[in-house]
């Protein structure tokens, strides 16, 4: 009914502009231009409808932005096809209609006007277009207050201060806030999908909760279950705390944090709804795909459930271990609307359901017994209250398993809680679950929460007093100003041991100027190649203006030649234009090392920096900015040392294959003879096996057949597999062929990644003396020593866990080699120097994250701490 009550809204609104267009019967441009302005409004009231099922109203209001359709696209793909054919269908029969309208004179004057009114006195009815509109703009337009003035305004006269908060310690807190999976799963006929959480529903405490307004979807939910108010904001966008400097309010992360409890929050992607900013303004350390092997492969939503749980369970042993009091939290997504997210991995490990939701619904089912189980094994449940709810309603209407719900829809809480703490609430809400979760743990504390003021019904007060809400969480959140660009400039020149430069091309409103920092000095930077030269404690400044001057391309050269001659640390950019000449000696400046300088084309940004005669390169059509040492890094090494190291073909792995026509991650054969012709010796693999139980080579499936342009089912068995050529011209691998590969090349070294059971493999590859894996759990390390693999690279998961003395605890475990991003190795310098001077081999991997940091970079300035690199290009003298 619902759906049709909306669909009829869209027609009204339609055939509002159509029949306001015949009051232009002279102008068909005009016509036309009304009518598909009509059809796009309606399409953005239909992308609500289809998402969020509902016309557009404050939910939309608040995640819609451009931002968002990127980052959500890949789920609603199917949802965009009936979007873009609901425009183009209707556009052609409404021009048609118009151009017969028009022909016959039927609709003019006070007819079309009638009809016109006719459709618009529709959009008035009862939740109707006009209802939500004027919702949004209540909201919109609220005006700002006082702190104490939106307290007095809903009554929360007693509300506790943030700064008077006192509470003490109860039992630890697990929370599971899982994507969209609703009381609707738990009924007779659907229990097959979730047989794990039914048996934990009726082990333990099972309340029914009640969706509400300003909880509806992720990041809102979770606001609500932390703060216990609804999140109404004028800002819209899932990203709502991306300004924003402090939370104010009281929450379940600020009273645990009072009491001692050390608090994470594990998210497979932490960008995801905005809901890192919010976390950590709240105080919880967040750990999601960054903070792990970053060489797994993450999609748009990051890392997969099964990946989320394995994490899981190594963190909560961690915390475990520590026997302090702890809250950890985490969200899902793998049933995500409206089809879930597919896991190729587990596809064939579960029974064929339905849609792909349905088995990503049972696979999380077993994750979360797991889980519990997990708990129980390490006698920690005793003293653990675990909370599981869902985040929000399964939304929009194209989930197939919306047909088998047969009730009201609804949310619920599962805890081992002790039931009777509930009896005092008739129905919960979300705003109620603050409050829960913290007295289910023992916590005892003096914050109040929203419900604890209200008497009478919960929905009802909150819809009636939206604006007063929004006045509340404005007032209580800090929001920062967003800097212009000249206020943020003007910001760098207060660090006097940096050098802040934008580099930015043909100069215009979107780009803004160059700039230039030396420490607290500033300088307006020139047309052309602007040039730093670091000299005895000091640096020359020197301009080429290529653009203007031609002859300036030699003097440049000249310059750089003696820069490169004498090893020098060197800094070049580029403000608006250096011209095309530059291009014309491209051989000369090659030669130098600056290859992305050889072919710098007209109003091009362009940056780099140079030592040891080592280059680093970055170049975009629009801007580049970094920020450099004012003092140039000096290595403990001479040059020479710095030099031979960038020679060794040991210290060099080539990723994924290395990098072949400027395609990275190709893992083929082709690229395996290009990094061996360029002197590589070690070559990393990403290795999946087939569904016959193969081992080839690709980095994971989905991105297998974006390369391929398969469109089928994955995993594939082997000979499908090796019939597809990797961007229509690469063979691809699989272990035959690796083993004829390294047969003929005796000193070549295979590492792979993403295996880790070894000991199948080991078995499988002819030249385990020429084997080395990186492995990702102790388990896997012990099994590959068993049969006799001693070259084992131990993954950056597991740092964390080896002590105070890292160094010893290596030796002891029998592991040499580590496998760390340089990002991480960057900000622990002191530790990886602890390791690299122990004799640990650590490999550097996230080459190019950002820019500048890329091969050169690691080879000039991280070989004091580490011992080599992962990298996609380098050339080796052989």
């Amino acid at each position: 009914m619902n759906l049709f009550f909306n669909i009829t809204q869209l027609i009204f609104l339609v055939f509002l502009f159509f029949f306001i267009a015949q009051f232009f019967p002279k102008f068909s441009w005009l016509r036309k231009g009304i009518i598909t302005l009509g059809l796009v409004l309606a399409g953005f009231q239909l992308s609500s409808v289809l998402i969020g099922d509902s016309l557009i109203d404050y939910k939309y209001y608040q995640q819609f932005s451009f931002g968002i359709i990127g980052e959500m696209a890949g789920f609603y793909w199917k949802e965009a096809i009936v979007l873009i054919a609901a425009f183009l269908i209707p556009v052609g029969v409404l021009f048609r209609l118009d151009n017969y309208l028009q022909t016959n004179q039927f609709v003019r004057g006070w007819k079309a006007l009638v009809l016109a009114l006719l459709c618009g006195t529709c959009l008035f009815l009862n939740e109707g277009m006009v209802d939500h509109l004027k919702e949004i703009s209540e909201v919109h337009f609220a005006k700002q207050v006082n702190q104490q003035t939106s307290l007095d305004a809903l009554g929360l006269t007693t509300y506790v201060p943030k700064s008077k908060i006192t509470a003490s310690p109860g039992k630890n807190i697990v929370f599971l806030a899982l994507e969209s999976v609703e009381l609707g799963y738990f009924q007779d006929d659907l229990v097959h999908l979730i047989p794990n959480l039914k048996r934990l529903s009726e082990e333990y405490t099972f309340r029914r909760m009640e969706a509400e307004i300003g909880s509806d979807n992720t990041i809102s939910a979770l606001y609500t279950y932390f703060t216990g108010l609804p999140m109404f904001f004028k800002k819209h966008g899932n990203n709502v705390f991306a300004n924003a400097r402090n939370i104010k309010l009281n929450s379940i992360p600020h009273v645990l944090k009072k009491a001692g409890y050390e608090q994470l929050y594990l998210l497979g992607n932490a960008e995801f709804a905005g809901m890192k900013n919010m976390f950590e303004l709240m105080g919880i350390e967040v750990k999601s795909e960054k903070n792990y092997d970053p060489k797994y492969y993450t999609y748009y939503w990051g890392l997969h459930d099964k990946d989320l749980f394995d994490l899981a369970k190594v963190e909560l042993e961690d915390l475990i271990d520590k026997q302090k009091p702890f809250a950890f939290y985490c969200s899902t997504i793998s049933t995500h609307h409206p089809n879930g997210v597919l896991d190729a991995r587990i596809a064939n490990t579960y029974p064929e359901q339905k849609s792909d939701l349905e088995l990503m619904l049972t696979a999380l089912d077993n994750q979360i017994a797991s889980l519990i189980d997990f708990l129980k094994e390490k006698g920690a449940l005793e003293n653990t209250i675990f909370y599981i709810v869902p985040d929000h309603l399964l939304m929009g209407n194209s989930a197939r398993v919306l047909n088998d719900f047969d009730y009201d829809r609804a949310l619920y809480i599962l805890s081992n809680m002790e039931a009777s703490l509930l009896d005092s609430i008739d129905k919960i809400y979300p705003i109620d679950l603050a409050p829960i979760i913290l007295s289910g743990a023992g916590v005892q504390h003096n914050a109040q929460f929203l419900s604890d003021f209200i008497s009478g019904d919960k929905p009802t007060f909150v819809k009636k007093h939206r604006t007063e809400f929004v006045q509340l969480n404005e007032a209580f959140v800090d929001f920062k100003l967003k800097p212009s660009k000249t206020q943020n400039l003007k910001k760098q020149t207060k660090d006097p041991k940096k050098i802040y430069i934008q580099s930015t091309a043909w100069t215009n409103d979107d780009h803004g100027e160059s700039v230039l920092h030396l420490g607290t000095k500033s300088i307006r930077p020139k047309r052309g190649v602007n040039v730093l030269i670091y000299n005895d404690g000091r640096y020359d400044y020197k301009v080429f203006d290529t653009y203007k001057n031609p002859n300036q391309v030699d003097s440049l050269y000249s310059e750089l030649q003696q820069v490169q001659e004498q090893q020098k640390y060197c800094i070049l950019f580029v403000h608006n234009s250096a011209g095309d000449e530059i291009k014309k000696q491209a051989d000369r400046f090659r030669q130098l090392g600056f290859y992305k300088l050889s072919s710098l084309a007209n109003r091009q940004a362009y940056l780099s920096v140079s030592k040891h005669g080592i280059v680093s390169e970055a170049r975009t059509n629009d801007k580049i900015t970094y920020q450099f040492p004012l003092k140039p890094f000096e290595s403990v090494n001479d040059t020479k040392t710095v030099l031979d190291r960038c020679s060794d073909p040991h210290r060099f792995i080539a990723h994924a294959g290395g990098m072949i026509d400027k395609r990275t991650y190709t893992n083929c054969l082709e690229a395996l003879n290009h990094s061996y012709d360029n002197g590589f010796k070690l070559f990393e693999l990403d290795i999946l096996k087939t569904s016959d139980d193969q081992y080839v080579c690709a980095h994971d499936w989905e991105s297998w057949k974006r390369k391929v342009g398969y469109e089928g089912k994955v995993p594939v068995d082997l000979k499908t597999f090796m019939k597809y050529k990797i961007h229509e011209k690469y063979t691809p691998l699989d272990l035959s062929s690796l083993n004829k590969w390294f047969k003929h090349r005796s000193d070549a070294i295979l590492v792979t990644d993403k295996l880790n059971e070894p000991i199948p493999f080991i078995k499988a590859f002819d030249h385990k003396d020429r084997l080395m894996m990186e492995l990702f759990s102790f388990d896997a390390i012990e099994n590959a020593q068993s049969v006799g693999l001693h070259n084992c690279i131990m993954s950056e998961t597991m740092v964390q866990y080896l002590g105070k003395d890292p160094v010893n605890k290596l030796n002891q475990l029998g592991v040499e080699y580590l496998a760390v991003s340089q990002n991480t190795i960057r900000n622990n310098k002191n530790y990886y120097k602890k390791l690299h001077e122990g004799g640990i081999k650590t490999f550097a991997f996230h080459v190019n994250q950002p820019q500048l940091r890329d091969e050169a970079y690691i080879c000039r300035e991280l070989m004091d701490v580490c011992y080599g690199l992962y990298a996609d290009k380098w050339q080796i003298p052989h």
